[in-house]
């Protein structure tokens, strides 16, 4: 993977990071709140992103790459409560949620 530096606006946070088979990325990411996940080349361009949560507070906290090219995000909500639950979501290699 090549090195690249990118600003994300103001509403992004940028929490972990994986390299992904074709040499990318996919980052684990806050916006507005929400856990979401965004795809880059391996040049560094965004190829896609998706919003997961129901945007109260989210705080993504890992991102893999399955053997099958699917992703997993997790991390702790706080959308049912004050104590924080954990979460855990599947994707496809494009960020289409499985579970």
């Amino acid at each position: 993977m090549t090195s690249r530096a990118r600003s994300w606006p103001d509403n992004y946070s940028i929490n972990a990071v994986a390299e992904t088979y074709d040499g990318g990325a996919v980052l684990a990411a806050v916006k507005d709140n929400a856990a979401a996940m965004i795809k880059c080349s391996q040049t560094g361009s965004q190829l896609w992103e998706n919003v997961y949560s129901p945007a109260f507070i989210e705080s993504p906290e890992s991102v893999i790459e399955n053997p099958d090219h699917s992703l997993i995000l997790s991390g702790m909500t706080y959308s049912y409560g004050p104590y924080g639950d954990y979460f855990i979501i599947k994707t496809d290699q494009n960020g289409n949620r499985i579970w």
